[in-house]
């Protein structure tokens, strides 16, 4: 860590101290449970906070309701259109957060002004906010991820998508019996009223111990081969290109960074960064690794193939309930012919799922309706009604 950063870090963290104590002192704290603050990453608004801030909006148009931005983020205007934009770490944002004011975001202290600051040992430490904190998720937890354990969060609601993931997260992650409920996410609601085009979405995992290589080093890795193989296969792209289908390549968020480093040269095949939701949405078949938008389209009986090639075979997290093999949504396949073969049997099928695949997908999501945004806004609801005289 350079001395500019920690000297940044530092007068972070002797603002919001500042602050943290001013607002101690602030009169008429049992109203500020009435505001609620949404975030998903700082710069995005596609996920399950964007759906549940936008159902809030129109639900209940005169609730005090916030969506955390930075200031350069690309979404800033498609927000201001729906609601109220706070910008990240301005001092509206500080007061806010050090209020009891509903901390509502898809990542562990996402709703925080200075992430980076927070989830350090001294910002856990010294930088704990009053009012509930409700964790919406951005992915289904199949993994058992030990940062997202009760005793490592600040976290006082954790919302699942499915009922074996709130077993899982009830049973081992720590939390107290009615910090866990199983709503739904928010996103799914859009899903179902969006009809998929002819595309194929191409959306790996990232790994941890690649996002911080060089550009250099990252090109003589497994991942990146394997990755370029699938953008570079001729047989695959003449398939694209006889069938009139698009294949979206969508890195992962901290893989975006090595964008540069891959070569496509089918017209059928595009990079795109842009909202991974919407490209979810739109998309009528999913090639990945292990990456949690596999129960997104699960949820919406498009079929999946499992790409285990030799680069992308690592998961991040120790295994958890849920298994490719005997659990997943797809064929799982290891080499790019076989994987050819997967895509052309599903095109023929005209992109749908088999039935065998349908019914584990019928018995991870049970339940199938367009009221996940208003079992969300519910549940929140509820937790904060039982709760409000702790702040």
């Amino acid at each position: 860590m350079t001395i500019f950063v920690k000297a940044k870090l530092f007068l972070q963290l002797l603002l919001c101290l500042m602050i943290k104590a001013l607002c101690r002192r602030r009169p008429g704290r049992k109203k500020y449970p009435e505001i609620w603050l949404f975030s998903e990453r700082g710069y995005d608004a596609c996920d399950n906070a964007w759906a549940l801030f936008q159902y809030v909006r129109t639900v209940v148009p005169g609730k005090k309701v916030y969506y955390i931005l930075d200031r350069h983020s690309p979404e800033r205007e498609k927000v201001k259109k729906c609601g109220a934009v706070l910008r990240r770490g301005s001092l509206r944002h500080l007061f806010l957060y050090f209020l009891p004011t509903v901390k509502i975001s898809t990542h562990i202290f996402g709703a925080a002004p200075f992430p980076a600051l927070f989830c350090s040992h001294v910002g856990r430490a010294r930088l704990a906010a009053p009012g509930p904190v409700v964790f919406l998720q951005h992915g289904v937890t199949c993994w058992d991820i030990p940062a997202l354990y009760a005793r490592y969060t600040d976290v006082d609601l954790f919302l699942c998508a499915a009922p074996l993931e709130y077993e899982f997260v009830k049973a081992r992650f720590g939390y107290p019996e009615d910090a866990v409920c199983c709503s739904g996410f928010a996103r799914l609601d859009a899903l179902q009223e969006t009809v998929a085009a002819r595309r194929i979405l191409f959306l790996p995992t990232w790994r941890a111990a690649l996002a911080s290589m060089t550009r250099e080093a990252f090109l003589d890795t497994p991942y990146f081969s394997s990755v370029q193989s699938l953008l570079s296969d001729p047989q695959l792209s003449a398939l694209l290109e006889h069938e009139k289908i698009d294949l979206v390549f969508a890195p992962h968020p901290e893989m975006r960074k090595f964008i540069s480093c891959f070569c496509v040269k089918s017209p059928r095949i595009s990079l795109d960064m842009t909202d991974i939701g919407e490209q979810v949405r739109k998309s009528a078949m999913l090639i990945t690794d292990y990456s949690s938008v596999m129960f997104d389209f699960a949820y919406a009986q498009r079929p999946v193939i499992y790409w285990d090639a030799a680069g992308l075979r690592a998961p991040n997290y120790p295994a958890g309930y849920f298994s490719r093999e005997r659990d997943g949504f797809g064929p799982v396949v290891s080499d790019l012919s076989a994987l050819y073969i997967a895509v052309a049997d599903t095109v023929r099928r005209g992109f749908s799922m088999e039935a065998s695949y349908r019914e584990r997908a019928d018995r991870f999501f049970p339940q199938h309706d367009r009221r996940h945004c208003c079992r969300n806004y519910e549940a929140i609801s509820a937790w904060i009604e039982k709760h409000r005289d702790i702040w």
